[in-house]
C-alpha cells in the first residue's frame, strides 16, 4: 500500500511526494543551507559539521579562526536553523562589541 503522499502514474511508477505547502521542500531547504553556509564564509567562519551528541551548535574563535559547528546527525533543516541562529549571534555580538568601544571612545 502507497503512502498518501505517493500516487502511481503507470504501473510500476511511484511519483516523489508532494511537499507540503506549510513545509519547504528538501531541494529548497538544502539551497538555502548552501546560500547560509555561504554567508558563514564570507563572515570568515570555517563550518565544522559533527555528531553534537545533543550539545548545542554555535559558534566559537579557536586559535584566532572562527568556526561554527553545526550537528551532522540532524536534518538539513535543522541544521540550516543552528547556522542562522549561529551567525544572528555572532552579528549581535559584533554589533554589542562596536557599541562598547564607540560609548568608551
Amino acid at each position: 500500500m502507497l503512502a498518501n503522499t505517493e500516487h502511481r502514474t503507470d504501473p510500476g511508477v511511484v511519483s516523489p511526494p508532494q511537499p507540503s505547502p506549510d513545509r519547504p521542500s528538501a531541494p529548497h531547504v538544502v539551497q538555502r543551507l548552501k546560500e547560509k553556509t555561504r554567508l558563514a564564509w564570507q563572515l570568515g567562519f570555517k563550518i565544522r559539521f559533527e555528531v553534537l551528541d545533543g550539545q548545542e551548535a554555535n559558534w566559537c574563535v579557536v586559535g584566532g579562526n572562527k568556526f561554527i559547528f553545526v550537528d551532522l546527525a540532524i536534518p538539513a533543516g535543522e541544521q540550516l536553523e543552528q547556522i542562522e541562529r549561529a551567525i544572528a549571534d555572532y552579528q549581535s555580538t559584533q554589533q554589542r562589541s562596536s557599541t562598547a568601544e564607540r560609548s568608551a571612545a
